[in-house]
This record gives C-alpha cells, sequence and structure tokens, in this order.
C-alpha cells in the first residue's frame, strides 16, 4: 500500500523500519524486502521530483506487506493531483494521529511511557487503539505498565551495527550482527550496509575538504579504514560475502602485518 503525506517542517518520521531519502534509494532495496513473520514493513520515502512518482505509482509492483508513505512538498502535490485526482493526500502523520487518540484517552499517561507505547505498538491506529483498550481499567499508565504488557521491539540497524566494526567496538558488533540478519537477512543487511557506506565515503570526502558534513563519525574513524571498508564493499559480487568484509574490517591491522 502506497499513501501520501505533505511534508512539513511539522513532520516526525517516527516508527519506521526504514526511511530513504529517494524512491529510487528504496527501490534498490525492494527486491530484498520478504514479508515479516508478523506485521508489515513500515517505510517513509521522501519523494523529490514527479518523476520519481509516477514512476512508483505507473509501475505498481509494490508489495501488500509493505506500507509506504512518501512525503512531498506542496508544489509536487498539486502536480501529482492534476494527474491523478482521485489520490488521497494526508496532513496528518501516524504519529499525530497517535496524539489525537491520547488526547481523547480517558486516563492519563506519563510521557515516558506514551513514547514507548508508540514504539512498541505503532505505527498503525488500529493497533494503537486496541493497546488503548487494554489499559483502560487503569487509574494511571507509568513506563513500567507498558513494558510489563507489550513486547519489546529492540530494533537494530544496519548502519548501527556498521559503525561498531568501523570503531572496532567489538564488544557487541557481532552479537547485534547476528540478530540483524536474523531480523532482516543477510541480503538486505548487505545492502543497507553499503548504501551508508557509499554516505560516510562522500561525508569523510567533505570533513577533509573542510566542507559540511553530518554524520560525526568521519571525525573518529581515519581515512584508510574508510577507505578500505568502502573498497570492500564495492567489490563485492555479492550479498553473500558481508560475513568476509566485516571479518575483514574488524581484523584490518591484523591483515596489514
Amino acid at each position: 500500500m502506497v499513501k501520501f503525506q505533505r511534508l512539513t517542517k511539522a513532520v516526525k518520521m517516527y516508527g519506521a523500519d526504514y526511511v530513504y531519502n529517494d524512491i529510487e534509494d528504496f527501490y534498490t532495496i525492494l527486491p530484498y524486502l520478504a514479508p515479516k513473520l508478523k506485521g508489515d514493513w513500515t517505510i517513509y520515502i521522501l519523494g523529490k521530483s514527479i518523476a520519481e512518482v509516477n514512476k512508483c505509482l505507473e509501475d505498481g509492483f509494490i508489495p501488500e506487506y509493505l506500507d509506504v508513505t512518501i512525503f512531498l512538498d506542496v508544489n509536487t502535490l498539486q502536480s501529482l493531483l492534476l494527474k491523478y485526482p482521485s489520490l488521497e493526500i494526508s496532513d496528518i502523520s501516524d504519529w499525530d494521529k497517535f496524539m489525537r487518540l491520547i488526547e481523547e484517552f480517558p486516563v492519563l499517561f506519563e510521557k515516558k511511557a506514551m513514547n514507548e507505547l508508540y514504539k512498541r505498538v505503532g505505527p498503525k491506529t488500529d493497533d494503537l487503539e486496541k493497546a488503548l483498550d487494554s489499559l483502560k481499567g487503569l487509574e494511571y499508565i507509568s513506563y513500567k505498565d507498558i513494558t510489563s504488557r507489550f513486547l519489546s521491539v529492540n530494533k537494530v540497524y544496519a548502519r548501527q551495527v556498521l559503525r561498531l566494526f568501523l570503531l572496532q567496538d567489538m564488544r557487541y558488533a557481532w552479537k547485534l550482527y547476528s540478530t540483524l540478519e536474523e531480523d532482516i537477512g543477510i541480503d538486505i543487511a548487505f545492502y543497507s550496509m553499503r548504501r551508508y557506506m557509499y554516505m560516510l565515503f562522500e561525508e569523510k570526502l567533505n570533513y577533509l575538504s573542510n566542507k559540511s558534513y553530518r554524520d560525526k563519525l568521519v571525525q573518529k574513524v581515519d581515512a584508510y579504514t574508510i577507505n578500505y571498508a568502502y573498497y570492500l564493499f564495492t567489490q563485492a559480487t555479492s550479498p553473500k560475502q558481508l560475513l568476509s568484509i566485516l571479518w575483514a574490517i574488524e581484523k584490518r591491522k591484523m591483515l596489514e602485518c
């Protein structure tokens, strides 16, 4: 399912499995997004041009188990509606819908509990409404009430794992990698890490050229390590090589000898 939402400064992209900067980035991962064991993938995409949005709508091959929201600026939305006048456009994010449910809920929430409920149950409104119904018998809803009633969803992200390897922080690196692979599979893990590695390589170039950059990791990881990891990912011929790539990054200094 594909939805469209107006992009504003107030929009909160909270609770998604993946957030992509453009539709083409999403397409690189799409072939490897198999159905979850439970629930759908929640995907947020920043749509940058009417051409790529048109392609998405005309191709029409987004699987049913993907809940995709494309965020567009006002001008792009207006152009889109001229061609597809029946499209439904939302001005309200999933988080805003949740906040409206909280405002109407008869029991007070501890703020930390409210955030934790959305993290564990959201972002779908139906699921959140069911969760809130189960809490109506309480006089006050605390963080402990949420953690004792709803399963924890401790997501591990590909960039999080790769950062540990680049920093040579091996205390939890392999454990988190195992969790990541079990959750999303080695193919998606590989392509997600490679995409992050491309971005990190560009950030390091900006850092060394005294240009603006956003990822502070480039201050902590030396250029050789970033170049080495970038080379490994770009030369890989199969996602199945990911374990070998991470092992080589971990043992980089030993392999130099």
